[in-house]
């Protein structure tokens, strides 16, 4: 494959990326699932001036805020400056960022691979359904920033193991310490990625002085934001937030497992670079295995995300190689001739594009999909609740979700109203290990009312010790299409004839809480 068709392959990986990113967005005016809690950031970033304060008020909490800011200063200036909306930035960036994400990706598997396995590489990566899911929602305004930052800065890194030049140094150190500045989870990734990349790439003392001194860039970058946060907060909040990263016997499980693409039927890609992960063992090319096991290992909830990056050269390091033993030439001199004659092959190919496609589209449809959003009717039911109940009113919100991360209607309700979702355990993460613990406990108690009578409300108030005022239980699907329309048929039924229900319109059910008031 020459480097023009490369570049070809960039413009497909970009089309088709761009498609399946932007198909979830289809008739919403609402961010996909989660940002409620950075929504809020922004708004009290704004509030104090573009002064980091050191609480956000988010659900009624004074939760440190530690969280990496340069999005919510991203987000709060456009929405100064332009007037965009916040709630249309949360939809916007994030799909911006997962799909400069293509670009960024092709320039760091361009310096690694041959021009074929780059361009195939980079179309896998923008049709891998991890590469898009968890970013391209409300929260993923943290996310994709940060993995798109650290696609540049290893991009930057290379480069500077090859020419260790100052402006490839200054470069790298920068990027880094955006890329830390964007997200937590980002940087780590980055760190271990510069490891490898040291290892394989920049087998020097001169590479390794390189890395040292774009580290001390970045660290000269980003000291100032981390000394005040640590005088502020010392350790705690980090130490708090890392604690739910996940371990590494997860990461064993994911990979042994095989599931760790996001896709939930036709894993194709996920084959092949399976595939591929033998293929590069063989050929004693340990970079992109290493990169990929090691990435699982060290945050195995974050890392699967991250992990597309080299699974992505895995396929283009499979493909090729099973290119070559049909005897294919990655480099035609003449494309169109070579289709011809070999219609079979090329009908093959444009049919795998087809099923990866098909396989994105099937994360939307799938029945514990987190690509939706608070729907209009719960909006118009949370706003009921902020205009009638009385100020500073504690819900319990059931969902019956079985992850906090995909319980999208429990994270937004305190950011649209003036009201606290007492079992929402998204900010805990920063209050400290068992603080947050029992937080998760409580919300795991809650959810599991919804498949329960009323009773459960006030045996969960009991054992949980939390308490609250009124009851808010959605109405329509919570995920995919195929989800049920009602999450909670007992709960709701029971409220209706023994509870005192306040509201059982568009959107939701809401009662006076059980042993609450």
């Amino acid at each position: 494959m020459t480097n023009r068709a490369a570049g070809a392959a960039l413009l497909i990986a970009l089309l088709l990326g761009g498609l399946v990113r932007a198909l979830p967005f289809l008739g919403g005016d609402f961010p996909l699932n989660d940002g409620g809690l950075f929504l809020v950031m922004t708004q009290d970033l704004q509030a104090a001036g573009y002064v980091v304060p050191e609480t956000t008020g988010y659900n009624g909490l004074e939760i440190p805020f530690v969280y990496s800011p340069m999005a919510f200063y991203l987000a709060g200036i456009i929405n100064d400056v332009f007037g965009i909306s916040l709630l249309d930035l949360f939809r916007i960036l994030p799909y911006v960022f997962s799909v400069a994400m293509i670009p960024a990706f092709f320039l760091v598997a361009r310096q690694l691979l041959r021009p074929s396995e780059a361009g195939i590489a980079t179309v896998a990566f923008a049709l891998l359904p991890r590469t898009w899911e968890w970013l391209i929602m409300g929260g993923g305004i943290t996310r994709s920033l940060g993995f798109l930052l650290a696609l540049l800065a290893m991009a930057s890194a290379i480069r500077m193991y090859r020419e260790p030049k100052l402006r490839w140094i200054v470069a790298t150190g920068m990027l880094t310490a955006l890329t830390a500045l964007a997200h937590p989870q980002a940087a780590v990734f980055l760190a271990l990625s510069m490891l490898v990349l040291l290892v394989s790439v920049g087998r020097s003392w001169a590479g390794l002085r390189a890395l040292v001194f774009a580290g001390v860039v970045g660290a000269v970058i980003i000291a100032p934001w981390l000394t005040v946060m640590l005088i502020r907060h010392g350790q705690e909040p980090f130490l708090s937030g890392s604690a739910h990263a996940g371990g590494g016997v997860l990461g064993v499980i994911l990979f042994l497992k095989l599931r760790f693409t996001g896709a939930p039927f036709m894993d194709v890609l996920g084959l092949i670079g399976f595939a591929g992960f033998a293929v590069a063992l063989a050929q004693r090319r340990w970079m992109a295995p290493a990169w990929l096991v090691l990435t699982l290992l060290v945050d195995s909830r974050g890392g699967a995300t991250f992990a597309m990056l080299p699974m992505a050269v895995l396929v283009g390091i499979a493909v090729t190689a099973g290119l070559r033993a049909m005897q294919v030439s990655d480099s035609p001199a003449r494309p169109l001739a070579a289709v011809q004659a070999r219609p079979g092959l090329a009908a093959a190919g444009i049919g795998l594009l087809v099923m990866a496609v098909a396989m994105n589209q099937g994360v939307i449809a799938k029945d514990d999909s987190p690509v939706h959003p608070v729907s209009p009717d719960q909006r118009i039911a949370m706003q009921w609740a902020d205009r009638e109940l009385p100020p500073d009113s504690r819900l319990a919100v059931v969902t019956a979700e079985g992850t906090w991360e995909g319980d999208q209607v429990s994270e937004w309700l305190p950011a649209l109203t003036g009201h606290t979702s007492a079992a929402t355990f998204q900010g805990f993460e920063w209050l400290g290990v068992e603080r947050s613990r029992a937080q998760l406990r409580a919300y795991d108690a809650l959810q599991e009312c919804g498949r329960q009578t009323a009773a459960c409300l006030t045996d969960w108030q009991r054992d949980s010790g939390i308490t609250a005022d009124y009851v808010f239980v959605p109405k329509g699907a919570l995920s995919g299409p195929q989800e049920p329309s009602d999450c909670c048929p007992a709960l709701r039924l029971t409220l209706l004839e023994t509870g005192e229900v306040m509201y059982d319109g568009p959107g939701a059910t809401i009662a006076v809480m059980p042993g609450g008031q």
